[in-house]
């Protein structure tokens, strides 16, 4: 007999050999184990018509009653072009459920002039027992144990074609379809680790075949095989776990014995990696071993609550902070205030004035205190040339405005400035005052005193 690489599409073409001597006839299969092809994707009008259209296949596919439907001459079967008119050279094609991959077969077979008889496992015990009584080829996927120790190989197409299959011609090769598990989307974030063993976990094909046969061969549980597995092969799996000291971001090294955190990593020993506590974040560092992070201390003017933190937030306006590693900012104090974000100190007001409160954020909160009124020009100074509010935590009614010694004149033997402070709650007028000049040899000024330089 001539050998013949089975695994190409190109060996099961008519014209050039004889595929069915390595198989068995159609009349080896028990039909008690099949559906009716009118119980299958063979009658079903979509795919049929679909069919038909990219294939022309009017001997295998036609409309009756309005509907398209796959000819099966024994009720079990549906048979191609090439070995249509001898069912004894026809090669069996087993799929399961309602007829997976049915319309990709069809195609391919007519396509490519491959014998190939289609039938239907009527359920999935009669799906995994037909290719085992009878040499076929069939419907698989892998990774799965059902067919393993018949050691099958796939046919090859040619490449798979992403146009035409959206476009409905399914000659080429399928694709791969992705077997995946979900996880949580912040699993970095949570357990980074973790995350990083699952990215560097890689099992290729041929082992994970054997593991499964050999769970199916030896009928020990999956456990006690994996178990086995990992013990014999140690250098494959050591690689996927990652290093103690390969830290990620909002993580650093910490000493285990102390428990105290470490800025690198020169002694791997003893060495792991730890959340950021509150009051630090983690910083990259990139050394001979490759990146890694540290957990420093915030900076002055900077604070963070949380923990495992990137950054540190700077101190707003009317905070400060002074230490490092802190959890918050402090407010300015009495007297002070602070117009910067990340400040490590507050501003002392100017002598005379002062905040009515903690955390000022800005200078105009320095008003004069009791007994002193702001007498600068405004010239030059923006909002600095604004009086402050007299003292009004004591009692003593304030006011707003600016007294210039510009006004006076030389002739003037003495000045009384009497300031008049008309307050009307009932209409939400406040502040409204006004100054009335006259002569005097001696000057008081009710709250306080004048300067000395308007006396």
């Amino acid at each position: 007999m001539q050998g013949l690489p089975l695994e190409f599409y190109s060996s099961y073409d008519v014209d050039w050999w004889k595929p069915w001597n390595y198989f068995d006839q159609l009349s080896a299969v028990d039909t008690s184990l099949l559906k009716r092809c009118n119980e299958t994707q063979l009658y079903s009008d979509v795919q049929m018509r679909a069919t038909l259209a990219w294939t022309g296949d009017t001997g295998g596919i036609q409309i009756v009653n309005g509907k398209a439907i796959g000819v099966c001459p024994d009720e079990y079967t549906w048979r191609s072009p090439a070995c249509r008119s001898n069912s004894s050279r026809c090669i069996v094609y087993f799929t399961g459920g309602n007829g997976w991959g049915v319309d990709i077969i069809m195609q391919q077979a007519i396509a490519w002039n491959m014998p190939t008889a289609i039938a239907v496992a009527k359920d999935w015990s009669s799906f995994s027992a037909l290719p085992l009584a009878v040499k076929s080829t069939f419907y698989w996927w892998v990774p799965d144990p059902t067919f393993l120790d018949l050691a099958p190989i796939e046919i090859i197409f040619p490449a798979y074609d992403r146009n035409a299959y959206a476009a409905g011609d399914f000659r080429t090769n399928p694709s791969d379809l992705e077997i995946a598990k979900g996880t949580s989307k912040d699993l970095f974030t949570l357990a980074p680790r973790v995350e990083n063993f699952l990215v560097n976990m890689e099992i290729d094909m041929t082992t994970l075949n054997n593991i499964l046969l050999e769970q199916k061969t030896t009928g020990d549980s999956w456990e006690n095989v994996t178990c086995k597995w990992l013990q014999n092969n140690e250098a494959t799996w050591s690689s996927w776990l990652p290093d103690d000291t390969t830290c990620f971001a909002g993580f650093g090294l910490v000493d285990i014995e102390s428990g105290e955190f470490v800025m690198d990593r020169a002694i791997k020993e003893g060495k792991r990696c730890q959340a950021c506590p509150s009051g630090t974040y983690s910083k990259q560092l990139v050394d001979t071993m490759g990146v890694t992070y540290i957990c420093e201390q915030c900076p002055v003017g900077t604070s963070q609550a949380s923990g495992a933190s990137l950054t540190c937030d700077p101190c707003d306006k009317g905070s400060y902070q002074d230490e490092l590693g802190s959890q918050s900012c402090k407010r300015c104090p009495l007297n002070n205030y602070n117009d910067q974000e990340g400040a490590a100190q507050c501003t002392v007001c100017p002598s005379g004035s002062g905040t009515l409160g903690l955390g000022s954020s800005i200078f105009t909160d320095c008003g004069c205190v009791e007994g002193r009124i702001d007498v600068s020009t405004t010239e030059g100074r923006g909002d600095q040339g604004r009086a402050g509010e007299l003292g009004r935590a004591q009692g003593v009614v304030g006011f707003s405005g600016v007294v210039s010694a510009a006004v006076l004149s030389s002739q003037l033997v003495c000045l009384t400035y009497i300031l008049v402070c008309c307050m009307c709650e009932q209409h939400a007028i406040r502040g409204v005052c006004f100054a009335v000049w006259h002569w005097s040899s001696r000057l008081k000024v009710w709250g306080g005193s004048v300067p000395a330089s308007l006396r």
